[in-house]
């Protein structure tokens, strides 16, 4: 299991099998407004979405702007041909 802190308001838990749990809070914006140009809270936020490009499997819950994401990983034919393509496109960038 990899732990990462990329912002300091998120913590992310990635393990071995692709399996993303990301924890984070939106508070940080509204006691911060120096920093950020706006303020997005939400109270109560549910999301579920099945990514076919990406090929994964994403559920959302937000309660009083304490965040829980996790990413499940469903790889099909047609994301690993979108990664393929990217792959192929990045290359070709560092080339020029």
């Amino acid at each position: 299991m990899k732990i990462s802190r990329e912002f300091f308001n998120a913590i992310d838990f990635e393990f071995k099998n692709g399996l993303i749990i990301s924890l984070y809070q939106e508070w940080y914006q509204f006691f911060d407004v120096k920093k950020f140009n706006w303020c997005d809270i939400n109270f109560i936020h549910v999301q579920f979405e099945h990514d076919r490009q990406c090929g994964d499997y994403e559920f959302t819950f937000t309660l009083l702007g304490l965040t829980i994401r996790i990413q499940i990983p469903h790889e099909t034919e047609k994301s690993k041909e979108f990664y393929k393509e990217m792959k192929h496109s990045i290359d070709n960038w560092k080339k020029k």
